[in-house]
């Protein structure tokens, strides 16, 4: 495919949109657990003998949001990249966060998990209908970017910056709404700049109106 062409034709692919390169697109951790992690359903394959290029399921992707309970702390980048050298860490059931979550994570009694369903799926907003039987922390197979707000049942949470490049909020037990909106500060800031010169050139028509009006019945 063309360079961004799956935002175009509404294919989900690892880079994404890309009109810059982010420094931390990619894990920097080259193995399977990259793939699951952003939520790959299938690979390419190509073969050599025949050229051909074909798709290969990949049959242990993560996906799109779900629930961690247990979670590992790394405060530097070398705190970072030591935890994803250490071949014990699970993806799969822990989440490394750069700072302490402000709930108590803890695997459920029972071993069951919670489930989320995204219910709406849009470029600048996305919405899930999310369940768990416990506190934890809700990981969303979506880029960290800057500008993303999330709110829980209408009341904003913070988006902690979750396996490297990913988003995730800190989730208390039950069933509840959860919507993610990119609403970046620059943007808000130049719509009330424009808003407010638009009120100000449409009270300039409406004053220079009856003026002009005025001169049109007096001859001049």
């Amino acid at each position: 495919m063309d360079r961004n062409q799956g935002m175009v034709n509404r294919i989900f692919t690892m880079e994404g949109y890309t009109p810059l390169v982010l420094l931390r697109a990619i894990p920097p951790y080259n193995d399977t657990r990259k793939f699951d992690l952003l939520n790959v359903k299938y690979r390419t394959s190509f073969d050599r003998q025949t050229g051909t290029l074909s798709l290969a399921p990949n049959p242990t992707y993560m996906p799109r949001a779900y629930f961690l309970y247990d979670v590992r702390v790394a405060r530097t980048e070398e705190e970072l990249a030591a935890a994803f050298r250490d071949s014990t860490w699970n993806h799969t059931t822990t989440a490394i966060l750069e700072k302490d979550s402000p709930l108590h994570a803890a695997p459920p009694a029972g071993g069951t998990h919670g489930s989320a369903r995204v219910t709406a799926y849009e470029d600048n907003r996305l919405e899930i209908e999310a369940a768990s039987p416990a506190e934890g922390i809700m990981v969303l197979s979506e880029v960290y970017y800057p500008g993303w707000k999330a709110y829980v049942d209408g009341a904003e949470t913070e988006i902690m910056r979750t396996d490297y490049n990913l988003r995730g909020i800190a989730f208390p037990g039950g069933s509840h709404h959860v919507e993610f909106r990119f609403t970046p500060p620059p943007f808000v800031t130049g719509a009330w700049i424009s808003g407010a010169a638009l009120v100000v050139c449409c009270a300039g028509l409406v004053a220079f109106h009856p003026r002009k009006r005025r001169l049109q019945e007096e001859g001049r």
